[in-house]
């Protein structure tokens, strides 16, 4: 190698070597980093905190009948085939990103088998509402 060759790549220590790998995998090893500082206490951010409800029919029916929205996160088409009366259809690549009102209005999910309605649950909840309810599939309306 001549000499401008290593100008233009220089070498790298050992030492520097050694460093930039422990900077790379530190992260991976799962050390412990400082904790964030605490969030103020309060009832919506203590509500925040609670995971998803899973609920059955009678509960569902009963969250509705109290004013929570029921949202049918299946497809326009599935939705136009048949659905809960009272559903709105939101389907779920819309879900992510619509604004649906007051953080702390009761929301229940469903969709045909079940895993759309928890994906919807978990944004919804990781998005900061409040009072999320997971049906799971539609069957369980009746149940």
């Amino acid at each position: 190698m001549d000499r401008s060759a290593r100008e233009e790549y220089p070498s790298v220590s050992m030492k520097n070597l050694l460093a930039l790998l422990a900077f790379a995998v530190a992260p991976l090893l799962g050390c412990e980093s400082v904790p964030p500082a605490a969030a103020p206490a309060g009832p919506v951010v203590a509500a925040a905190r609670e995971p998803v409800v899973v609920v059955d029919g009678a509960k569902a029916r009963e969250l509705v009948q109290g004013g929570a929205r029921l949202v049918d996160v299946r497809t326009p088409d599935e939705f136009a085939e048949k659905h809960i009366e009272g559903a709105e259809s939101m389907p779920l690549n819309r879900l992510f990103e619509a604004d649906m009102g007051p953080k702390d209005r009761p929301i229940v999910v469903y969709c045909k088998k079940g895993g759309r309605a928890r994906l919807a649950a978990n944004s919804l909840h990781d998005r900061g509402y409040v009072k999320v309810y997971n049906l799971g599939k539609m069957e369980n309306w009746d149940k």
